[in-house]
């Protein structure tokens, strides 16, 4: 297991999406606000196709597991009103920000609501976007 040590890769769509939603936080949630604002500062963006599939992007399924807790699936989403309760998680969540950017083996603390700190653990990328993409382009090319 590594520690995430601040490393992060985001896609440029992704840290533009966390953008936005840092400008909406910074008037609602000063924590959410904080969380966005350190992520976007330790980002090192990168192009979708250079993207490795072990990395947590936008709209990813990632497996996790919170210190003590049996591991959980969860997809990476922007929105979670639309989806169905215990399949998405949000990137407004503190949970949701400290997974995107992370590679499966990173483990990180995630800051909670309650000032508690809890270690994740990002066991397993099941599925990218970005690697979808590109093993499609790969097999129209061949």
């Amino acid at each position: 297991m590594k520690a995430a040590a601040g490393r992060c890769l985001l896609t440029a769509g992704d840290y533009a999406v966390l953008q936005e939603l840092a400008e909406t936080a910074e008037h609602g949630d000063p924590l959410v606000s904080f969380l966005l604002r350190q992520k976007l500062a330790a980002a090192r963006v990168i192009l979708p196709q250079d993207m490795p599939a072990s990395v947590a992007t936008l709209n990813s399924r990632v497996v996790f597991r919170l210190e003590g807790r049996a591991a959980e699936a969860r997809v990476l989403a922007f929105d979670t009103r639309h989806g169905a309760p215990g399949l998405t998680l949000g990137l407004y969540t503190p949970l949701g920000i400290t997974l995107l950017g992370m590679s499966a083996g990173d483990q990180a603390q995630v800051c909670m609501r309650d000032s508690s700190f809890w270690p994740v653990i990002l066991e397993q990328v099941t599925w990218q976007p970005e690697a979808s993409l590109n093993h499609t382009l790969e097999g129209a090319a061949q």
